[in-house]
């Protein structure tokens, strides 16, 4: 099926990324006078956004990061909207693994060819993702990224680097399908797509549309393992560490008294000892050329 500029809407988040919001609308319209767009400034927007939609539009180009595009999971469910992504944040995971650019051309190109595929959402708890959830090292540097202020790929780096030496390895239980294992653990991954953002691979065999989380598991290991560590994970040799565990499943629990888990980037506090992830739905992605 073949979509115009007429029947896509862009969502533009004003507090993403570099947050350059003018600076996209002039390029759209630029590519196109009749491109039709529309700010939403916050994620209580949305819910009314979703509800008035106007039915002549097929397409909805998210512009931001994966925080932009996990806070309109929630409306996927029974929508017929077909997604697409402008990427216009700090990691663009989700957007770097479906194969988008911020290249108007190519774009204008997709919505007219209008291919499609679908993409799992997974649930965790109250929250949802697309791209990565997590709880241990990931979380404990979204959290801290997410209070720095600051964007872009040298300040996650700082702050992992600093993270390394302040990080309290997490105890946990996690039970994925009939799977049971308890241990301490540096940091535990549910991942739809392969990686994090800025192309750091976490879980190989990731496929957002395959129904399965991708678990990955990296128990507690000596500080002086750090680089080793890192570099089988960005090298994705992390099978051939004693460390490092991938299991695919269905549902997956985590028992932790670790307070701060994150959906896609995204620090969330939570007030259980209890996460718990499963496929909710899934969503119509278009496809990138």
């Amino acid at each position: 099926m073949s979509f115009t500029i007429a029947n896509t809407l862009f969502l533009l988040n004003p507090n993403s990324g570099k947050r350059n919001s003018q600076k996209i609308i002039a390029r759209l319209q630029k590519a196109d006078k009749n491109v039709n767009f529309i700010i939403c400034k916050s994620k209580n927007e949305l819910s009314q956004l979703f509800a008035s939609i106007d039915k002549k539009y097929k397409v909805l180009v998210i512009c931001g990061g994966d925080g932009t595009i996990n806070s309109i999971l929630p409306y996927t469910k029974n929508s017929n909207l077909i997604f697409a992504v402008w990427p216009n944040g700090s990691g663009n995971g989700f957007a770097r693994e479906l194969g988008f650019s911020n290249k108007i051309e190519k774009l204008f190109a997709s919505i007219k060819k209008g291919a499609t595929k679908k993409i799992d959402v997974i649930k965790i708890n109250d929250s949802y993702f697309c791209n990565v959830a997590g709880v241990g090292f990931d979380s404990y540097i979204a959290d801290k990224f997410d209070k720095n202020g600051k964007r872009g790929l040298i300040t996650y780096v700082i702050e992992t680097i600093k993270a390394l030496f302040s990080y309290p390895q997490i105890y946990a239980e996690i039970k994925a399908d009939e799977n049971v294992f308890t241990d301490r653990f540096f940091m535990i991954c549910l991942a739809n797509t392969r990686q994090f953002g800025n192309n750091i691979i976490i879980a190989p065999k990731a496929n957002p549309g395959d129904g399965l989380i991708d678990l990955v598991c990296i128990r507690s290991f000596p500080k002086i393992l750090v680089p080793l560590i890192l570099l089988k994970i960005v090298c994705k040799k992390g099978k051939n560490s004693k460390y490092i565990h991938y299991l695919k499943a269905k549902e997956i629990t985590i028992k932790t008294n670790y307070n701060t888990y994150h959906v896609d980037g995204e620090p969330i506090i939570k007030d259980e000892p209890i996460l718990a992830a499963k496929r909710e739905n899934s969503m119509t992605i278009l496809n990138a050329i």
